[in-house]
């Protein structure tokens, strides 16, 4: 439940609101909504791309769930930039994942691991992967437990629209930030 209750917008939880208050207050608005005006004052396109169907989106390979062991997740949980460095000379693949597609970038993503995320990516990772529910390290990334700004940064100087991808349930990464952690996203 504290997944669902994460994954809501600010139009919803005003529209149970309405009776008490005509619009939104500024510290009510999600930061997708808060950026969606943005983009779309500019004339930015806002409209959900849906992960599973975009080009990036492939089943893992063999070697890719072969490479993703202990050894290789723990030295991306623990930012063992000197393990991961050998590993890669060794053949390991730096976007190894598990059989449903959940990688060691979503972790370093996921575990606010910024420097290892840009390891990852310079030695082969992708931002364009997502798992098998269709959430891409950007999803991992603003599902953090605390703002991860420098991850964030990386993914969406690769690739921007990776803002507008939704996983199976339709939720763009943005919708994963942590209600009590609004007001810094807004800022």
């Amino acid at each position: 439940s504290s997944t669902t209750s994460t994954i809501t917008t600010s139009s919803s939880a005003s529209s149970s609101n309405s009776s008490s208050t005509s619009s939104p207050t500024h510290q009510d608005i999600s930061p997708q909504d808060f950026l969606w005006r943005i983009l779309q004052e500019r004339g930015y396109e806002t409209s959900p791309l849906l992960a599973k169907t975009q080009a990036f989106f492939r089943p893992p390979t063999s070697k890719q769930v072969e490479d993703y062991d202990m050894p290789l997740v723990n030295a991306v949980k623990t930012g063992d930039l000197e393990g991961l460095r050998g590993m890669a000379q060794q053949g390991r693949q730096m976007d190894a994942c598990n059989r449903y597609g959940e990688s060691i970038v979503h972790i370093s993503c996921r575990r606010g691991q910024a420097e290892t995320l840009r390891f990852l990516l310079a030695n082969g990772g992708r931002v364009h992967m997502c798992d098998d529910l269709g959430r891409t390290p950007l999803h991992d990334a603003c599902w953090a437990k605390v703002p991860v700004f420098d991850c964030i940064s990386t993914i969406l100087d690769a690739d921007p629209e990776l803002i507008r991808v939704v996983d199976c349930r339709g939720a763009s990464p943005l919708a994963y930030i942590r209600r009590e952690h609004w007001s810094e996203w807004r800022e």
